[in-house]
């Protein structure tokens, strides 16, 4: 009996053990392989929203060679970096050759997420560049990166202030609107976060137990190395690919937590325009457009979810209107009576023409007004 046992025993340890080794054989042949395929997201092959193809690819090359570090209170940062399309200074923030040898009185300061930073974009094709290039006697900022919410965008915003990183009439400028609802609108409405807290989180609570680990739990670590540890991580990528459409949006179709989060955003807005009024800044947010507001989109692949974002955008219109907020913009209908142009080259990023017109629209209101 107790040699049945033990044989039983010795196959049992040593299946897991090889089904551990074969994991980790085959994650490793994936990654090699994954490293021979082309990279390029599909949204960057023959889009016909893109003036030449060269270019699209051109720049998704750079963009996926892109890095971040962490950064305090703001979440993250790109690294510096330097391409053909993409080149980033050591703060962090979006080259623009424009601003170089020339003294400047004041400067614009831009803060958002991708749309607003250029993705899809070289550095020469963004929207603050073009406005940049368009009124030269000022230093152009961009303080954005992809992924950042308002909250963030606040954060940066006394971060500038700390520093004395400015003078007496730069203006500041917020565009923001999706991020805020895929962050915060992720299993419960969460509200002073980020796109990393997770990440963040796990990696500070893996940190302590780490710092903190007996000797038992040291052998365990190994144990569970030695013979699962590939094994698990493979069936966890099976449950992610099966569970992938389950992920739940707290907002959609739910009113009143859209209400909830336009308020937030509004108060944070409300905020950065006391801050700025308190430092001599001039303070402008504008609300962002997505591709469901246009027509000419049958290049683009739109979910019901993108058209649910449309309507959180409308509902943060109507009420900063309703709060006679002049210093909020709303972009959501910008592209209207446009639709003999192709602007998105995706849900949320904009080609060289859509740049062009908010461009127009952001210098029209914070220089005409």
């Amino acid at each position: 009996m107790k040699k049945i046992i033990t044989i039983n025993l010795v196959v049992f340890i040593s299946i897991l053990l090889l089904t551990n080794l074969l994991s980790l054989v085959a994650i490793s042949l994936n990654r090699a392989y994954q490293s021979t395929k082309s990279n390029i997201p599909v949204v960057y092959k023959s889009n016909p929203a893109f003036h030449d193809a060269d270019y699209a690819i051109d720049y998704a090359q750079d963009y996926q060679n892109i890095n971040y570090s962490y950064y305090p209170f703001a979440g993250w940062k790109i690294d510096e970096f330097k391409s053909k399309f993409i080149n980033i200074n050591k703060n962090g923030e979006r080259y623009l050759p424009l601003n170089e040898n020339i003294k400047k009185l004041n400067s614009i300061h831009f803060f958002g997420g991708s749309s607003i930073w250029g993705v899809g974009s070289s550095d020469i094709d963004s929207i603050p560049a073009m406005i940049a290039k368009k009124y030269s006697n000022f230093n152009v900022r961009i303080h954005a990166a992809p992924g950042y919410n308002v909250r963030q965008n606040l954060s940066l915003l006394v971060n500038l202030i700390n520093t004395k990183d400015y003078k007496a009439n730069d203006i500041i400028v917020f565009f923001d609107g999706v991020n805020d609802y895929s962050v915060s609108c992720k299993k419960d409405l969460i509200l002073n976060s980020h796109g990393t807290f997770e990440i963040i989180s796990s990696s500070l609570k893996d940190y302590q137990y780490k710092k903190n680990m007996t000797g038992w739990q040291t052998f365990l670590e190994y144990l569970d190395i030695l013979f699962i540890k590939y094994s698990k991580r493979i069936l966890n990528r099976i449950r992610t690919n099966d569970s992938i459409n389950e992920k739940k949006n707290i907002c959609f179709k739910d009113e009143i937590k859209k209400k909830e989060l336009s308020d937030y955003m509004i108060k944070n807005w409300r905020i950065a325009k006391e801050i700025s009024d308190a430092h001599g800044l001039k303070f402008y947010s504008f609300i962002q457009p997505v591709a469901s507001t246009q027509t000419n989109i049958k290049h683009l692949k739109l979910n019901e979810s993108l058209y649910d974002l449309q309507s959180f955008l409308s509902i943060l219109s109507s009420t900063s209107a309703e709060n006679s907020n002049n210093y909020i913009v709303d972009f959501t209908n910008i592209f209207l009576k446009k639709e003999n142009l192709k602007v998105f080259i995706d849900e949320y990023h904009f080609n060289r023409i859509g740049n062009k017109i908010i461009a127009d629209a952001i210098s029209e209101k914070i220089f005409n007004n």
